[in-house]
């Protein structure tokens, strides 16, 4: 009966309107944080690209493979070979990614340790009493003096206010993450743009391989996978029975 049922229906191996996921679809490799990051000759950032790369070209393939009208095998076999492609795609490409992945964040703690080099402010025996003056100005006044401080690279001053508590200052801790920003934005751009143009590749390869399982999902739904295994399996055993 199994092979009936097989026989009578018609068997679609797309589900209806299905689209590509953007990240999929298009080549984020060129992307300017990314591309900054190969033309630097990051090592990380060539591994991410290779692991994206492969994860844009594996889907389209799968996607390519359950539109193709094959002569060969039912529409049934064929579309679990792909799931059974499908499945060794992910598994080969999660181990991948995540080798991906691994690199860009050794390479990130080393350029955190380059912004830290370049950030370097050591308190000495007025920055408590540059905090106490602080601490009496007025908000804007404050801010001012700050970023005035942080532009001519007065790292006496900087030290008061980038070292130790923020409120020891007067300031929130979010103004002072914004002033360390901002200082590192002066005097440690080199560093801090390479790091943002690996997290830029980094997060992109982990969003391209979560679409792709996601995708996966969709294309090959748990429950018809396993309804079609079943089947297949009482095909395969009534052929059997019927050539032993």
């Amino acid at each position: 009966m199994a092979t009936a049922a097989i026989a009578e229906r018609k068997f679609s191996t797309m589900p209806p309107n299905y689209m590509t996921p953007d990240i999929l679809g298009g080549d984020w490799t060129k992307h300017p944080k990314f591309a900054a990051a190969l033309d630097a000759g990051e090592n990380s950032a060539r591994q991410l690209a290779e692991a994206f790369t492969g994860l844009s070209a594996g889907h389209a393939e799968i996607v390519a493979q359950l539109r193709k009208d094959v002569k060969t095998k039912t529409p049934e076999r064929h579309y679990y070979d792909t799931y059974d492609a499908a499945v060794r795609f992910r598994d080969n490409f999660e181990r991948r990614c995540a080798v991906a992945r691994e690199a860009a964040e050794g390479r990130i703690r080393v350029l955190d340790m380059e912004i830290e080099t370049a950030m370097r402010c050591t308190d000495d025996k007025n920055t408590d009493k540059l905090r106490d003056r602080l601490y009496g100005m007025k908000p804007d006044e404050r801010m001012a003096f700050a970023r005035k401080s942080i532009d001519a690279g007065d790292r006496t001053k900087m030290a008061a206010f980038l070292n130790g508590d923020a409120l020891l200052c007067g300031f929130t801790d979010a103004e002072q993450a914004t002033l360390r920003t901002y200082a590192m934005e002066k005097h440690a751009a080199e560093p801090l743009t390479k790091k943002r143009n690996v997290e830029f590749a980094k997060t992109t390869v982990s969003d391209a391989f979560t679409a792709a399982i996601i995708a996966i999902g969709t294309l090959f739904p748990k429950e018809r996978v396993e309804a079609l295994q079943s089947e297949l399996a009482e095909l395969a055993a009534a052929r059997d029975s019927i050539t032993a």
